[in-house]
């Protein structure tokens, strides 16, 4: 009968973890996509001053 509590802690812990890792992945991803637009416009401001110069 202990065996069985343990389990049930167990498959209890390991939701969580992997419910934190997925919410850890998903701010991530977030932060990438928004940071990813203003390189794209340093990227164009330094295109078109290599262009004028």
């Amino acid at each position: 009968m202990n065996t069985v509590y343990i389990a049930f802690f167990l498959a209890f812990l390991g939701f969580y973890l992997v419910l934190f890792l997925v919410l850890l992945f998903s701010n991530r991803m977030d932060r990438r996509a928004r940071r990813r637009p203003d390189d794209e416009e340093d990227d164009y401001k330094d295109e078109v001053l290599h262009v004028k110069s």
